[in-house]
């Protein structure tokens, strides 16, 4: 089984370590990058998607809200308007439930919002289903910088 490439934008240590600890629980292999804000998440994933048309570019990005420099809705703003980087889902995470923050991330394309609980425990779920969902249930498209790959059944 192919690792699934996964890229977390989260400044917080302790959620960011947490997110990382369930993902490597998984059946299903990762290779997780980590960005601690926004400007640094959009550097590095322009980078790549300039890079040439063989380097893979995350499969599934995992973006908090509120990080300094650029802000979560501000990046994911910037990454659906990327005629490339649109394709690749993004999961907002957050710990307001405000009703026009969740409307503004879906009318900018995000794939998902999930609001971070203050319990530990009921995160940690939460990310365990996050993740069997992406990673064991939903077919993501292999994007390489610049073009999908077209070829049926490559890996």
């Amino acid at each position: 089984m192919r690792p699934l490439r996964i890229l977390i934008a989260e400044d917080n240590d302790d959620h960011a370590e947490l997110i990382m600890d369930v993902l490597e629980e998984s059946s299903c292999p990762s290779v997780v990058d980590r960005k601690i804000n926004g400007r640094d998440l959009l550097d590095y994933i322009e980078l790549l998607a300039a890079a040439g048309p063989n380097v893979p570019l995350p499969e599934l990005i995992l973006l908090d809200i509120k990080m300094p420099l650029v802000n979560g809705i501000s990046a994911l703003e910037h990454l659906k308007k990327h005629p490339t980087l649109k394709k690749i889902p993004v999961i907002m995470l957050s710990t307001s439930a405000n009703a026009q923050e969740v409307e503004r991330c879906y009318e900018l394309g995000a794939n998902s919002y999930i609001v971070k609980p203050f319990d530990h425990t009921e995160f940690e779920d939460k990310l365990r289903n996050l993740r069997g969902y992406w990673s064991e249930t939903t077919l993501l498209p292999q994007i390489v910088s610049g073009a999908m790959n077209d070829k049926p059944g490559s890996d």
